[in-house]
């Protein structure tokens, strides 16, 4: 991935962590920049939004093994509001609940 890719993503999480609605906008500036946005999936193989979950839920997937952290907290600090839906879209990604992922790499 070109650097300037790089520069941009990290400054989009930087912003995300503080202001979890910057996504929305986040989002919006990518649609709106379609060529942009043709680039970045070229470069990355994948969307704007897919590859900003992949890495939401790997950090997720982190500090489920690293903290003890509730799952509902550990939702909000990824950028997720409703809980319920951190946990439908971490289970798609990991086949298992946050709760049962970090039962499971506890037992390991």
């Amino acid at each position: 991935m070109p650097p300037f890719f790089n520069i941009i993503i990290r400054l989009f999480f930087i912003k995300w962590a503080v202001n979890a609605s910057f996504i929305k906008e986040a989002q919006s500036t990518i649609y709106l920049m379609q060529d942009k946005q043709i680039i970045f999936k070229k470069e990355t193989g994948q969307s704007f939004v897919a590859y900003l979950t992949g890495y939401r839920m790997e950090k997720a997937a982190r500090m489920l093994v690293e903290t003890s952290e509730k799952s509902y907290m550990i939702a909000k600090s990824v950028g997720y509001t409703d809980p319920n839906y951190f946990s439908y879209v971490f289970k798609r990604q990991y086949g298992v609940s946050p709760s049962k992922y970090r039962t499971e790499y506890e037992s390991n």
